[in-house]
């Protein structure tokens, strides 16, 4: 795990980096919010999360102070948008309750939301996940 630190280079070096590339060009920041807003309309705590990543990507908005928060929602809403995209194109129940499981645990503004296993409160449906675990 060491070798990874260095040859990644630290969490706040690699969150300077995500501000600056925002901050140079305005067509990089283009280009992100419209591959993210293709996975618009598919899930409540998408959308409001994503309205708040669009907010705050005016390079006036984040600083290095917040550069870890706005780093981890955008990286969170790749992984919802690809989730919530391959549950599209696969049209199964499993990738459909996978991805909402995700973005309830992962990007909900509720109370009791957290990114470390266990700290939500969200119902998400556990059975139909693991049946796609076990069975697709």
């Amino acid at each position: 795990m060491p070798v990874n630190s260095i040859w990644e280079g630290s969490g706040n070096i690699m969150c300077r980096d995500v501000l600056r590339a925002f901050g140079k060009s305005t067509a990089t920041r283009a280009a992100v919010l419209e591959e993210l807003s293709a996975a618009c309309g598919q899930n409540r705590n998408f959308d409001v999360a994503f309205e708040r990543f669009a907010a705050m990507m005016d390079a006036a908005a984040v600083g290095e102070a917040s550069a870890r928060g706005f780093t981890q929602l955008f990286v969170t809403l790749a992984q919802a948008s690809a989730l919530l995209g391959a549950a599209m194109s696969a049209a199964s129940r499993g990738a459909t309750a996978v991805a909402e499981g995700y973005c309830a645990t992962r990007l909900s503004g509720e109370p009791g939301w957290g990114a470390v296993f266990g700290a939500s409160a969200a119902a998400i449906d556990v059975g139909t996940i693991l049946d796609r675990a076990w069975n697709e």
